[in-house]
C-alpha cells in the first residue's frame, strides 16, 4: 500500500496526530480562570508561571517546589496592588 498510495499513508499518519477531544485544553482554561479572576488580575509572566506549575504538578519533586518557594520568598520586588 505504501508504494501505491504514499499520500494516503502520510494523511493517515497526520490524522493520528489530531486530538480526539479538547479536554486538556478545557482543563487549562478552567485552571486559568480559577487563577485569574476579576478581583485578582495577574501579569502575563506570573500567570504563565502558575499555569506551568499547575500543568506539571505531578512531575514536580518536593525539592523543586521548595526551591520555587524559596526563590519567591527571597525576591525583593513583588507587585501587590491594593
Amino acid at each position: 500500500m505504501q508504494e501505491s498510495y504514499p499520500t494516503v499513508l502520510q494523511l493517515y499518519k497526520l490524522a493520528l496526530l489530531v486530538p480526539q477531544s479538547t479536554a486538556v485544553v478545557e482543563r487549562g482554561f478552567s485552571a486559568m480562570n480559577d487563577m485569574c479572576t476579576d478581583l485578582r488580575s495577574l501579569g502575563q509572566q506570573t500567570l504563565d508561571s502558575l499555569m506551568r506549575i499547575n500543568l506539571y504538578q505531578e512531575e514536580l519533586l518536593e525539592e523543586d517546589l521548595e526551591l520555587v518557594v524559596d526563590l519567591f520568598k527571597n525576591k525583593k520586588e513583588r507587585d501587590m496592588p491594593l
